[in-house]
């Protein structure tokens, strides 16, 4: 069934307060960005601090150096920081499992983004 068609027979309550697909975001990047090449001016990559959750819940991995560079970032009204913590620390036990099960000792450990409280976003 075509989306139109569907969201024509359930008619769904709309609201600009959350997306209409999702509500949780995975994001893996498994490789650095590359440095950005200019004439004269000297330029690095940085992130923008988020003052606000674009989804209830995000997850945004990275491998750097060998490491999953780990950033939860999460809508205050829904997570307490607390609990941000604890999902932190199950997802560094299920990668520390993986590790385990896999047998490689070169397998990426998963650590939390330097300098880095856990994120909670307004």
């Amino acid at each position: 069934m075509p989306f139109e068609q569907l969201v024509k027979e359930l008619q769904p309550d709309r609201s600009l307060a959350h997306n209409p697909l999702f509500q949780v975001m995975f994001v893996l990047q498994s490789e650095e960005l590359p440095p950005l090449a200019t004439s004269g001016a000297e330029v690095e990559h940085f992130r923008v601090g988020n003052t606000m959750a674009n989804f209830d819940l995000t997850l945004d991995i990275v491998e750097r150096d060998g490491q999953l560079v780990c950033l939860f970032e999460s809508n205050a009204d829904l997570f307490e920081a607390d609990s941000i913590v604890r999902m932190m620390g199950h997802f560094q036990n299920l990668v520390a499992g993986l590790v385990r099960k896999s047998g490689r000792e070169n397998f990426p450990s998963a650590a939390p983004e330097p300098g880095r409280t856990p994120p909670v976003a307004d």
